[in-house]
């Protein structure tokens, strides 16, 4: 056991009394009983989608009713005080479910209403049963869903005439029943394995909630605990970090439903695109089908367009959904290389991350689209070590006498909620954060030890190659454009001339060669040189500088207090905090998947209370902290250019009713926010910082854990 709890026992006792708090909070939420539903429809309510007038039969064919229903509900309004009485039927091979809701003096309040139907007749034997509703209401009422239809899915009627959109039914339990979470869990790892490639069961996601994750709380507190006795090599502690990060990323990708990172059925359209036809999708709306037919199935058989950006509905999750998939794999002929269209979210792109994942795209070939899915997020999981690792190094330049504060910020974020999502699910914001935590850590190297020549050809590719990831890269230029006139105010004899040629050279070759592989990469609709990337960032810089002053008073009011003389520019009263701190901790899916509000205000004051800490510490230790105030000018500037260039890329100049910003993307900053972060613990003696230390990393790693509980329970459960 001495082995094992090798280490300072004082950061076991701070990390592990963290971590007993998270998993005690956790427990609350576990065993609670509360409402649910044993199943839905898979289409959550966009809009109205159909208006069903007094007397008439509305019919919904080739539902897939779950064993334990005994009741429907339904979203609806209507008009008046009084909701009509309503009468439906729910046939199944065993038997028909009977509902007679009569008229009753409910006014609705707001769109929708919720509006549920006993079924105490029905009996569904198996895991589920396939069924047809029929309802007729004695007064119109308008019901709610999604529009559009599915591919090989029969519409719905009305009177006979077939529907152009999909009503919401949510499947309930007898008699109104609650479960805990803790009793739903076996049910919804069971439906967490489905759609995923061949080989992965609910046996994997025993392995990750009860041994892997927890494996890695142990290594992480081994980890920092013999660092802060002052055991154990720099190296080592390096690859444990990275190897911490890329196993909960891993773990991501495979608790998050497909298609359910952010904008990802583009990214994989992207991806595909790629490898399947030689070139980047269309740069402007064409003929050519966004999608190929082939993920277009794939897409249509998870209801993703039903289910995406939504709070109000779950993906398929019963076996006879996969089958039907697969059964329509056999049937209908589909490809993989008719698509290439343009593509909302990702056409304007550069294609340096979406190279990246082609070996992940082709070692899954031949397989389904869900198995090449996930084989490019695992190979996306390898960014985020490189993200921990480059946190991990630059924070050990900084201050290489203490390595257990380098530890903690690579776990800070190995252990990030939302940032360890995004590292796994296939978005290109991976590729850019990963690309600009290493030029991060090359800056502060360089002005630490040098400019040496492999180190200046290191960072002249990384320059030129940042924005091939995401054009948002560009937004920590500024912070180089800082550390490399540190570098040269530092070191300038005629010897280091060598290593500054050694920097721009291979720059300049790296930015020629993206120019011409990206030029031959471009659709055939594309002209040579019309490349994407260079116009959105050019298109930033205009509309800050076309009005300056509106843009300054729309990032202050984004952070700060509008001053009298201020125009009202946002509708919230903070909106940094529904952007940075909802959205940039813990807002999983499509942004829909969220803790209870209170988490956030503990997060909200933790962050303000260590960045308060770290101005402290740097006052406390300002000799070394003029020292190195060329290093912290390059931390500073990249987080202020990369905050600078997020709402340069949303300011209108009018109030927006909700922000446009994401939080994910101040990520391209993560590594001068973990050392803001851990450099707070500095304001104490090193005894003291090194448990504020591991109480802080442990709390992330609890918050990292129960961010995918979460999002396991909000999708299958």
């Amino acid at each position: 056991m001495k082995r094992v709890f090798a280490g300072d026992p004082r950061v076991w006792l701070a990390g592990g009394g963290v971590l007993l708090v998270a998993l005690g909070l956790m427990l609350f939420y576990l065993v609670r009983a509360e409402p649910h539903w044993v199943g839905t429809n898979s289409v959550g309510v966009r809009s109205p989608v159909v208006d069903v007038p007094g007397g008439a039969r509305l019919c919904v064919p080739e539902l897939e009713v779950p064993s334990g229903t005994g009741g429907l509900q339904l979203a609806m309004a209507w008009g008046g005080p009084t909701r009509p009485a309503l009468r439906a039927t729910l046939r199944t091979e065993s038997g028909t479910g009977r509902a007679n809701l009569p008229e009753a003096r409910v006014a609705p309040e707001a769109w929708p209403v919720p509006v549920d139907l006993a079924l105490p007749a029905l009996n569904v034997e198996g895991e589920s049963a396939p069924a047809r509703l029929c309802l007729t209401p004695d007064q119109p009422v308008t019901l709610g869903g999604t529009a559009g239809l599915l591919s090989g899915r029969r519409p719905g009627t009305l009177d006979g005439e077939p529907l152009t959109g999909r009503i919401t039914i949510r499947y309930l339990p007898a008699d109104g029943e609650k479960a805990s979470l803790l009793s739903r869990l076996d049910d919804a790892v069971d439906r967490a394995a489905l759609f995923r490639p061949a080989g992965v069961g609910a046996w994997l996601y025993a392995v990750i909630f009860l041994v892997l994750l927890p494996g890695l709380w142990l290594v992480s507190l081994r980890l920092l605990a013999t660092r802060v006795a002052g055991t154990g090599a720099v190296p080592a502690a390096a690859l444990a970090v990275a190897a911490v990060a890329i196993l909960n990323a891993a773990a991501w990708a495979l608790v998050t439903p497909a298609w359910q990172g952010p904008d990802e059925p583009d990214h994989f359209a992207y991806a595909q695109t790629l490898a399947e036809l030689g070139n980047t999708p269309d740069k402007v709306p064409s003929d050519a089908p966004p999608f190929s037919s082939r993920q277009s199935g794939a897409l249509d058989a998870t209801s993703t367009y039903s289910v995406v950006g939504l709070g109000d509905a779950k993906p398929p999750w019963l076996t006879a959904d996969e089958r039907r998939y697969e059964r329509m794999q056999a049937d209908v002929a589909s490809a993989e290389d008719d698509g290439g269209g343009y593509l909302f979210s990702t056409s304007t792109h550069l294609p340096g991350y979406y190279g990246l994942t082609l070996p992940a795209y082709f070692a899954a070939d031949g397989g389904s689209t869900f198995a090449e899915l996930t084989w490019m997020r695992l190979l996306t999981a390898l960014l985020g070590g490189v993200i921990a690792l480059c946190a991990f190094l630059t924070v050990h330049e900084l201050t290489p006498g203490r390595q257990w504060l380098a530890v903690t910020a690579g776990l800070l974020v190995a252990f990030h909620p939302m940032a360890s999502f995004m590292s796994g699910v296939v978005n290109n914001d991976a590729g850019v954060n990963a690309a600009a935590a290493l030029l991060v850590f090359l800056l502060v190297r360089g002005l630490r030890r040098g400019l040496t020549i492999p180190l200046g050809v290191a960072l002249g590719v990384t320059l030129a190659l940042l924005p091939a990831m995401k054009a948002t890269g560009t937004a920590l230029y500024p912070a180089a454009a800082v550390g490399i006139l540190g570098m040269v105010w530092r070191r300038h004899a005629r010897p280091d001339l060598i290593a500054y040629g050694a920097l721009s050279g291979p720059a300049a070759a790296a930015l020629v060669l993206r120019r011409v592989v990206t030029d031959a990469l471009e659709a055939p609709s594309v002209g040579a040189g019309q490349t994407a990337g260079g116009a959105s960032v050019g298109g930033v810089a205009s509309r800050i500088l076309d009005d300056p002053g509106i843009y300054l008073s729309y990032t202050w009011q984004m952070f700060l207090p509008r001053l009298p003389f201020m125009t009202d520019l946002h509708v919230q009263k903070w909106p940094a905090f529904d952007v940075f701190i909802e959205g940039g901790w813990a807002a999983f899916g499509w942004v829909v998947v969220r803790f209870p509000m209170w988490v956030y205000l503990v997060v909200v004051a933790v962050s303000l209370a260590m960045a308060g800490l770290c101005l402290i510490a740097v006052l406390r230790h300002l000799p070394a902290a003029r020292r190195r105030g060329w290093e912290l000018a390059v931390l500073v500037t990249a987080l202020g250019g990369v905050v600078a260039g997020i709402e340069g890329a949303y300011f209108t100049g009018a109030a927006r009713p909700v922000p446009a910003e994401q939080g994910r993307y101040i990520f391209t900053a993560l590594v001068p926010l973990a050392a803001i972060a851990v450099g707070g613990a500095l304001a104490f003696r090193d005894r003291v910082a090194a448990l504020l230390a591991a109480g802080l990393a442990a709390a992330v790693i609890g918050m990292g854990y129960a961010s995918q509980l979460l999002t396991l329970s909000r999708f299958f459960a």
